[in-house]
């Protein structure tokens, strides 16, 4: 954590903050810069490849579009959370029933994320464990499907209870972006907002694919969202990626 203080003159409408650290060795890499103006007005913001200049006027933080730009990559190039969701989704008999599901997972990540940033509740060596549990339970929901496919029961739980995993898990990304106190409930509520937006969004054009391909491939077979014939080979490979993931993360770190 880098801090530089400056004295400014009075007429100074902006302020230009340039960062290309690390731009050629490591593409990227992100940082947050935090601005107290005048000791009263505070803006963050995220500087990457993609934006790395910034030009800071009082009142214009820009915080919102930052975190919530930063919520939704995070779940777009998260593959492991993904994974999860597909998983979630295989499983499902009705879009009803899917919809549930991802709120009770959602409910559960929000809650650890929000915990977990406000610095209620402390990470410390635990985060190898988090990644390695989030890798198990992509394993987890799709073997359960595959033991046993015909068992009308909802996922609710094991999406609540995993969901408090995955919370973590973006909490460990996010948390040490926060390091000016009084921007980090707008930068929470931006960034989950990112994260949500993402994640309905790929539920729902998910959804809507296997509903288009069953009716026309296999309009009798409506048990689940997913056809048959993707059900079983889609949840094998779930199995093996999240059993790889786990075995990569618990043991490669042990090595």
């Amino acid at each position: 954590l880098a801090v530089f203080e400056g004295a400014l003159g009075a007429d100074l409408e902006e302020l230009v903050v340039e960062m290309r650290l690390f731009e050629e060795t490591s593409p990227g890499h992100r940082d947050f810069v935090s601005v107290a103006w005048n000791g009263v007005e505070l803006g963050t913001v995220i500087l990457d490849d993609l934006r790395p200049c910034w030009r800071f006027r009082p009142g214009n933080t820009g915080i919102w579009l930052d975190f919530l730009r930063l919520g939704l990559e995070h779940i777009l190039t998260g593959w492991d959370h993904l994974a999860f969701l597909a998983a979630l989704l295989l499983a499902s008999r009705r879009f009803a029933a899917l919809l549930g599901v991802i709120t009770a997972f959602t409910i559960a990540h929000s809650l650890t994320l929000g915990l977990a940033v406000m610095g209620w509740l402390e990470l410390g060596s635990q985060t190898a464990f988090v990644e390695s549990a989030i890798a198990l339970s992509i394993a987890y929901v799709a073997a359960d499907h595959l033991l046993a496919p015909e068992r009308q029961r909802s996922h609710a739980l094991e999406a609540f209870v995993f969901g408090l995993i995955h919370g973590l898990g973006f909490a460990s990304y996010l948390a040490q972006s926060l390091g000016m106190e009084r921007a980090r409930w707008k930068a929470l509520v931006a960034f989950n907002l990112g994260v949500e937006s993402g994640q309905l969004l790929v539920v729902g054009l998910a959804a809507l694919s296997l509903l288009l391909v069953r009716r026309s491939c296999c309009p009798n077979d409506r048990a689940f969202l997913a056809p048959r014939a993707l059900r079983r080979p889609g949840a094998v490979l779930l199995v093996l990626v999240g059993l790889a993931a786990f075995a990569s993360r618990a043991f490669g770190r042990v090595a």
